[in-house]
């Protein structure tokens, strides 16, 4: 196949011809394929609260360490 007879289509962005298997315009740089969106990551619900306690008991062993050394 030449360059020719390539299949063209039209960029919805910014109108000019480009290749049907094309992934991006070559003119506007902008992606001509759909791409499937990201399923949303869902954090587990007691991560968090362990994070906070180790962290609440992590400034009280501090503030009990400041105490005992003075």
């Amino acid at each position: 196949m030449s360059a020719d007879e390539i299949e063209k289509k039209v960029c919805p962005y910014c109108g000019k011809l480009t290749s049907t298997q094309a992934n991006f315009c070559w003119y506007c740089a902008r992606e001509l394929v759909a791409r499937p969106e990201r399923p949303m990551v869902e954090e587990k619900p007691g991560r968090a609260n362990w994070l906070a306690a180790v962290l609440v008991g992590v400034v009280i062993l501090g503030i009990v360490l400041l105490l005992t050394v003075r």
